[in-house]
């Protein structure tokens, strides 16, 4: 039984590391990524009267969450959207 998985580990997208003070501000931003992660039930996608449909809103539902999604608290996300 698997019971815990990292399903982002998929990713491939140049990350750089932060570098910060000694007051733990930013001296330099890195870039990093976020994982958005969307479900289906496949059973139900497959029956789907149109089934392209299906994925095409799935995945630009997907991307409004992304596109819509500001990480204040997390500069080194937004320099990395920001650069790919």
């Amino acid at each position: 039984k698997i019971t815990h998985s990292n399903l982002c580990s998929e990713i491939l997208q140049v990350s750089t590391p932060s570098l910060f003070n000694e007051d733990l501000t930013y001296a330099k931003v890195g870039k990093d990524i976020s994982c958005n992660l969307g479900s289906l039930n496949i059973a139900k996608a497959m029956d789907s009267p149109d089934f392209a449909q299906t994925i095409e809103v799935s995945i630009r539902a997907l991307t409004a969450v992304s596109d819509q999604t500001h990480i204040w608290s997390v500069p080194s996300i937004e320099q990395g959207n920001n650069d790919s």
